[in-house]
């Protein structure tokens, strides 16, 4: 057995809802991971990631260090969270030690006389105060780190809480209890963030996106989304945790390199995985195809490729919920160039009808088809736009004077890419003929 295959005594034991998948250790300053026998036995979900198959010999490489690392959160959120530890914010595996209890999804790391109980129960009522408190702190003390018994990561650049709604109430899950909201203070630097977020989300769900239910919370402000990788059983009233993956996970592409110009996924390979791995890939495709022109029509310009997510449920795969929809176009002083090219196109300012046609080709889709759906999601979004502004002015959740302008902005975007499109009229009529 080579020197990756021997389990050292330190090491942390992987675990999915609470059943042993396997063990992961350091290595020479490298991370290995290895599938437990037990696991690799059971015919349902026998792999954690796409990028991670099912075999005996242990998993070493950039493919375990991309996968569990990217279970982590990024930039000043991850800084902060290694302050309030006192670890070195590039050791991954002291990191996973720390935190790694719940992170998104259903796994769970612990050292091996910690085991977890999986439970659905147990917390403590957060008063308003309280909440108050949480959300001053978290921008020093993200994820509750350093709180007794609190073993929390949620990945991205964003600080986050991860709570529990019971009735009008807000609860702070114990140790392994599962938490069913994520609910996130405004971003230092972008103003009216809660307001644009909850704007954005709203608006694709009426455009029929899969995107889970969310709203703001006024008193503190918040943006609070329902937990896609949570699920609650309809006879017993018992939450679960559902197993996912972030695409950087699945592809196997460290967070660091989550942008294309940086080595990181194209629209191309992630619609190259979605036809590869979904039960459903006819559905998930559209799905797919439908989220890169909402993006495209609000000006989120930072949809990248940890933005979107597998899940795996009763023994399918599909193309988790939509989430972190926003309008950074909203911003003047954030880059206006694309996550992940479109055709050969890196700004909206660039754009013509032969960037939607080389990215339907890049992506194995029919121009035609593509062209088409455009039309579609933009007619959605025209039909619903203005209901949904007035539905924000009249519940006042855009009355802050922030959260007024940056809807405000989305509109002027939204509308000067209409505007766009309809330029692109006289060209599509002419090569609508010989589109299939």
């Amino acid at each position: 057995m080579s020197d990756a295959g021997r389990i050292p005594n330190e090491h942390l034991v992987v675990q999915l809802s609470g059943v042993l998948v396997g063990r992961l250790w350091q290595q020479r300053q490298s991370l290995v991971f290895a599938y437990d026998a037990s696991w690799l036995a059971r015919k349902s979900l026998p792999v954690i990631s796409q990028s991670l198959p099912a075999q005996a010999e242990p998993h070493e490489g950039p493919e375990v260090e991309s996968f569990f690392g990217n279970l982590l959160p990024e930039g000043d959120v991850r800084s902060a969270v290694a302050r309030a530890l006192r670890i070195s914010e590039r050791n991954d595996y002291a990191l996973l030690d720390a935190i790694g209890g719940d992170c998104a999804g259903a796994l769970m790391l612990t050292r091996p006389d910690g085991l977890i109980v999986e439970t659905t129960a147990g917390g403590s009522l957060l008063p308003v105060d309280e909440l108050r408190r949480m959300v001053t702190e978290a921008p020093s003390r993200p994820l509750l780190a350093g709180e007794h018994g609190m073993r929390l990561s949620l990945a991205g650049a964003q600080t986050k809480l991860a709570l529990c709604k019971a009735g009008d109430s807000w609860v702070k899950p114990a140790p392994c209890a599962i938490s069913t909201h994520i609910l996130k203070p405004a971003i230092r630097d972008l103003p009216g963030s809660i307001e644009n977020e909850a704007f954005c989300m709203t608006l694709a769900k009426r455009c029929g996106l899969d995107v889970p239910d969310c709203w703001i919370e006024t008193d503190p402000p918040l943006y609070v989304v329902e937990r896609y990788d949570r699920i609650r059983d309809v006879a017993t009233g018992r939450v679960k945790r559902l197993h996912q993956e972030d695409f950087c996970q699945a592809l196997g592409v460290p967070s660091s390199n989550k942008y294309e110009a940086e080595g990181g996924p194209s629209l191309k390979a992630c619609f190259d995985l979605v036809r590869r791995v979904s039960s459903d890939p006819t559905g998930d495709l559209l799905r797919l195809l439908d989220w890169v022109i909402f993006n495209f029509l609000i000006g989120n310009h930072d949809a990248h490729a940890k933005n979107l997510s597998l899940i795996y449920r009763g023994g399918q795969t599909r193309l988790a919920p939509f989430y972190d929809l926003i309008s950074t176009a909203a911003y003047p002083h954030l880059s206006d160039k694309f996550a992940m090219r479109i055709g050969g196109a890196q700004t909206v300012r660039y754009m013509s009808m032969r960037d939607w046609r080389a990215f339907a080709e890049d992506c194995g889709l029919a121009p035609g088809f593509v062209t088409n759906r455009l039309h579609l999601v933009i007619d959605s979004v025209t039909a619903n736009f203005d209901r949904l502004l007035d539905d924000f002015q009249s519940t006042g959740d855009a009355r802050a004077l922030a959260g007024q302008v940056i809807v405000a902005r989305i509109e002027v975007w939204t509308r000067m890419v209409h505007a766009q499109i309809q330029k692109f009229e006289a060209e599509l009529k002419e090569v609508r003929p010989t589109l299939r």
